[in-house]
């Protein structure tokens, strides 16, 4: 198993055949469910790490739970974001340091 790391130090197992961009969870009920669903947010997967390697720029796509005959099979899906979207962050955030410059 290999662990899935988000920005917020939250962790899960996912299976070692996962990818950033395919990462699949075998869990015990569907209450186990949610919590992962809660932290796999934008703002959480701006930086995480798969074991020891680091991934920036992830943006969540989908979450899938699927009942199985041992519990719960939870499939997270993410793309990176693209170089257009990563400019615009970087535009933002130059608007936002350049206004509280001026208000101070």
């Amino acid at each position: 198993m290999k662990t899935l790391t988000f920005v917020d130090k939250t962790s899960v197992s996912i299976t070692d055949d996962s990818t950033i961009s395919h990462m699949t969870c075998h869990l015990a009920t569907f209450t186990h469910v949610q919590p992962i669903a809660d932290a796999f947010t934008a703002e959480n997967m701006k930086t995480c790490a798969i074991d020891d390697e680091s991934y920036s720029n992830i943006i969540p796509v989908s979450a899938t739970a699927t009942a199985t005959e041992d519990g719960v099979q939870l499939v997270l899906t993410t793309r990176v974001k693209s170089e257009m979207e990563v400019m615009a962050d970087q535009i933002t955030e130059l608007q936002e340091a350049m206004a509280e410059m001026a208000g101070e």
